[in-house]
């Protein structure tokens, strides 16, 4: 298995099951990929597997065309490859296995709709070339406005990934534009920091609290809607 973000409390997960599944038929695993986001150093990653005679690899595409060459390399050189979590659509992989993003980009776009209406002014948390985030602001943006036609993206940042990272650049975004009340988290790192940085603006709470949409159950999240309810 090969991650963009090794250390990941999702990709964890996610190989934890990878692990279980190889276990029943008899097969050995390894995890590789960076623990910063660099989807060059996951490139490698991939080439490196091939280089060594790895049966067969299931990566997550931290970028979806910078991967295009490994993979197809991959392919080539008869070692099958298979996209998890966040697609390479331009590759030849096998195939993809994983959410339909645009559906659950939309299906959190119209809940926050249906709360703020046409009030809602969301900020985006995200970080570029990944397929997934991809499609998950784009079904975020039509879910919202199909119920909330007067409902705007205010404005947009990279987290690069980096929970650190996510609370400087939100809290930036959230003084910058006051008239935020929802920051839209298109992946699983931003959303501790995004709640972080709405305590830093004195907006967790209260009339003036924003909502925080995460797009994972890691526990700092799972505490958050325990604590507030101000992370969904």
């Amino acid at each position: 298995m090969v991650v963009f973000l090794k250390g990941s409390e999702f990709f964890n997960w996610s190989y934890a099951g990878f692990q279980d599944a190889a276990r029943t038929v008899g097969a050995t695993t390894e995890l590789q990929g960076p623990a910063d986001w660099d989807a060059s150093a996951e490139a490698r990653a991939i080439d490196q597997l091939v280089a060594k005679g790895i049966k067969g690899i299931a990566v997550t595409a931290g970028d979806a065309d910078t991967l295009v060459t490994s993979i197809n390399a991959a392919i080539e050189s008869g070692v099958p490859v298979l996209t998890f979590d966040s697609d390479s659509p331009k590759s030849n992989r096998m195939l993809f296995v994983g959410t339909n993003n645009y559906n659950a980009g939309f299906s959190a776009g119209k809940a926050i709709g249906e709360k703020h209406g046409d009030n809602a002014r969301v900020g985006i948390s995200l970080f570029p070339g990944n397929d997934a985030v991809n499609q998950r602001i784009e079904g975020f943006i039509a879910g919202l406005t199909s119920v909330a036609p007067g409902a705007e993206i205010v404005a947009q940042v990279n987290d690069e990934g980096d929970l650190q990272k996510a609370e400087q650049v939100n809290t930036a975004m959230l003084q910058a534009n006051p008239q935020i009340n929802v920051i839209f988290c298109a992946h699983g790192n931003p959303a501790t920091g995004a709640l972080a940085a709405t305590r830093n603006v004195g907006r967790d709470q209260g009339d003036e609290k924003v909502d925080v949409v995460a797009w994972a159950i890691d526990v700092p999240i799972l505490q958050g809607v325990q604590d507030g309810g101000d992370c969904q």
